[in-house]
């Protein structure tokens, strides 16, 4: 019997100077991940800015070598469909860019 406490004695030892930590490694370790948690919760995304030709609207003009009830209404369906498109990307970046600054925040929701 005191063969095995004096072999799993030295064993128990080693085991523990191995994986043990002091109260003042603890203290520091989790110092070391708070300070990492804050850093991380303080990083800001920074806004979008959207490309110009993504939120850009379709101008209006007037040709002349067609009718012109012929080519306003075909010019008007690509320049409302065109707009329609500027309108939802730039919409698209504004949300996005909230919801960022709220997880800057912490709001999460």
């Amino acid at each position: 019997m005191a063969i095995k406490t004096l072999i799993l004695i030295p064993l128990g030892l080693m085991l523990c100077a191995a994986s043990c930590q002091t109260t003042e490694e603890r203290a520091e370790a989790r110092l070391d991940m708070t300070a990492t948690t804050k850093g991380q919760a303080a990083a800001q995304v920074p806004p979008i800015v959207a490309i110009p030709a993504c939120v850009a609207h379709m101008q209006r003009v007037q040709l002349r070598d067609e009718p012109w009830m012929i080519f306003k209404f075909r010019w008007e369906v690509a320049a409302e469909n065109r707009d329609k498109q500027a309108d939802d990307c730039a919409a698209w970046i504004a949300d996005l860019n909230r919801r960022n600054a709220q997880l800057a925040k912490g709001d999460g929701s």
